[in-house]
C-alpha cells in the first residue's frame, strides 16, 4: 500500500514537473516576445530618429543647393547686368554719333562737337531724332532709285531676250538653207522640221564655225 502510494505521488509529481515546464516555456516565450516588442519599440525609435537625421540632411543638402543656385544666378545677374551697361553705353555712343551727323547735315558743316550739339535747342537726342528722319528719306530715295533702274535693267533684258530670239531665228533660217541648199525658206518651215529652230541655229554655229576656221 505504502508503495502504491509513492508511485502515485510519483506520478503526480512527474505531471506537475510537466506542468512547471510547461509553465517555464509559456514564461520563456512571453519573455522572448516582450524582448522582441521591447528591441522592436527601440528599433521603431531608432529609426525615427534616423529619419530626422535624414531630413535635416535633407534639408542641409537642399539649402546648399540653392545657396548653390543662387550664387550662380547672382553670377548670372552681374554678367547680365555688364552687357546690358556696354548695350546701353554703346546706344549712348551711337545716338551721339546720329546726333553729330545730323547736325552738321543740317547746317552744312563739318567738325561739330558733341558741346555744340548737346548745348543747342534741340539737344542730342532732337538732332539724332532728324538724322533718323534724315536718313530713312535718304534710304526711301535711294529705294525708288533702284526701283526705278530695275525695271530699267528688266526693260534691256527683256530687248536683249527679243534680240538673241530674233538671231537664234535667223541662224535656224541660215542653217537650213544653208543645208538644203535653198533660200527663201520661213520661220514656220523651219519650225515644223525635226530639228527645228534650236538645232537649226546650232547647225548654223557649227557650220559658221568651221567657215571661220
Amino acid at each position: 500500500a505504502d508503495g502504491q502510494h509513492f508511485e502515485e505521488q510519483g506520478r503526480q509529481l512527474a505531471a506537475l514537473g510537466q506542468h512547471v515546464e510547461q509553465v517555464a516555456e509559456a514564461v520563456r516565450e512571453k519573455a522572448d516576445i516582450q524582448q522582441l516588442e521591447q528591441q522592436g519599440r527601440q528599433l521603431a525609435s531608432l529609426g525615427q530618429q534616423l529619419e530626422q537625421v535624414v531630413e535635416v540632411v535633407r534639408e542641409k543638402a537642399d539649402g546648399q543647393q540653392l545657396e548653390q543656385q543662387g550664387r550662380q544666378l547672382s553670377s548670372l545677374g552681374q554678367q547680365l547686368e555688364q552687357v546690358a551697361e556696354a548695350v546701353r553705353e554703346k546706344a549712348e555712343r551711337l545716338n551721339i554719333e546720329k546726333a553729330l551727323r545730323g547736325y552738321a547735315l543740317h547746317h552744312q558743316r563739318s567738325g561739330v562737337s558733341k558741346e555744340e550739339v548737346a548745348a543747342s535747342s534741340a539737344g542730342i537726342e532732337g538732332w539724332a531724332a532728324f538724322f533718323d528722319e534724315a536718313d530713312g528719306q535718304h534710304f526711301e530715295e535711294q529705294g525708288r532709285q533702284l526701283a526705278s533702274l530695275g525695271q530699267q535693267l528688266e526693260q534691256v533684258a527683256e530687248a536683249v531676250r527679243e534680240k538673241a530670239e530674233r538671231l537664234n531665228i535667223e541662224k535656224a533660217l541660215r542653217g537650213y538653207a544653208l543645208h538644203h541648199q535653198r533660200s527663201g525658206v520661213s520661220k514656220e518651215e523651219v519650225a515644223a522640221s525635226s530639228a527645228g529652230i534650236e538645232g537649226w541655229a546650232a547647225f548654223f554655229d557649227e557650220a559658221d564655225g568651221q567657215h571661220f576656221e
